[in-house]
């Protein structure tokens, strides 16, 4: 959805599962009462999985406030290499010579592992995490602390139900 003055205001998810119904009202009663619409991310099951996980590993929901708006700052500066990912598989698919999109690929890759340890500090300062190795750990096997190669949220989806 587009607001008055042609910026998004509301992106779904990819593909058909992606809509969310239960996520337009909202947009569309701020937009209809003339404010701006904060802009939405699309319910992500990972991302919903891991709301109700982090109290049951002992986080509370100030702290799991916390973690959600680290794992959206680590989300938004993914975006960089996943953008580089593309850029490299189109100049393969157009036969280019792949050296500059590699370039720009290890460039946003270095930058979003810079991005991902300040983050990190952020979220140690704020939580304590460097004294408590049970909650560090439990937020390294979920993949939201470190850098991971698959990006934020990948570890998440991995987990069994339970």
């Amino acid at each position: 959805m587009i607001d008055a003055e042609g910026r998004v205001a509301y992106k779904g998810g990819p593909g058909p599962r992606g809509f969310v119904v239960a996520e337009v009202p909202p947009v569309l009663d701020r937009l209809l009462a003339g404010l701006a619409a904060a802009p939405v991310r699309p319910a992500d099951p990972a991302r919903e999985r891991l709301r109700g996980m982090l109290p049951r590993l002992g986080f509370t929901g100030e702290e799991t406030a916390a973690i959600l708006q680290s794992l959206d700052k680590k989300v938004d500066a993914y975006s960089k290499v996943v953008d580089a990912r593309r850029g490299l598989l189109l100049a393969l698919s157009r036969q280019e010579d792949p050296s500059k999109a590699l370039e720009t690929l290890d460039a946003a890759a270095r930058t979003y592992a810079r991005a991902a340890d300040s983050i990190d500090r952020e979220l140690d300062t704020s939580l304590g995490l460097s004294r408590d190795p049970r909650r560090r750990a439990a937020l390294t096997g979920l993949g939201l602390l470190g850098s991971s190669p698959a990006g934020p949220l990948a570890a998440v989806q991995e987990i069994p139900a339970g």
